[in-house]
């Protein structure tokens, strides 16, 4: 922090002059980085997604479960690649549009990723058998999962924490589960 004073010396100006002029430089090498790490995430994504087992085949030219994954992989790849010629051959981009980072943004990203790595794990157990019945976990874990997201990120409405979480778990669980019959 620097202060400077008028000339009459009566009042003292406190600026933050050393954060104000800390601006990101462009990157080549980030951008080979980020362009690789998104084409070999893609890359596995696609592969797993061929590995999605159907439990009814489907005619010649018909939409499956692995339709639109695949179709989806297979544009993130086509980008991903694209994106990592373009870091070589192209000059690298501005980064003057960046902000700064915020107070908590590491504590958030590592919650994130925790509670991602909880609720997947959850998530492969997938039914549990309680008094005699078979209860899908899915319906019960997502609510949870997105109610502590919210919390994480700062949302404190009671509406926010009840209708969001039950009104996306209802909406995926309608979509994928009921009408296009992929286990959840």
């Amino acid at each position: 922090m620097t202060e400077t004073r008028s000339e009459t010396g009566d009042e003292a100006v406190v600026s933050d002059t050393a954060d104000a002029d800390i601006v990101a430089q462009p990157s080549r090498r980030l951008e080979i980085v980020a362009a690789a790490v998104a084409l070999v995430f893609m890359a596995v994504y696609l592969v797993l997604v061929l590995q999605i087992d159907l439990r009814r085949e489907t005619g010649a030219g018909q939409i499956d479960a692995r339709s639109w994954p695949t179709m989806l992989g297979v544009l993130g790849v086509v980008i991903a690649a694209w994106r990592l010629v373009y870091a070589f051959v192209r000059p690298p981009a501005d980064r003057d549009d960046l902000e700064r980072l915020q107070k908590g943004g590491m504590r958030r990203l590592i919650s994130t990723i925790a509670l991602t790595v909880v609720y997947l794990a959850l998530w492969q157990v997938r039914s549990i058998v309680a008094f005699g019945y078979n209860i899908e976990l899915f319906v019960f874990i997502t609510p949870f999962f997105l109610f502590a997201l919210l919390y994480v990120y700062g949302a404190r409405s009671w509406k926010t924490f009840v209708l969001f979480p039950v009104i996306t778990t209802a909406f995926i669980y309608v979509l994928f589960g009921m009408l296009l019959r992929i286990p959840l």
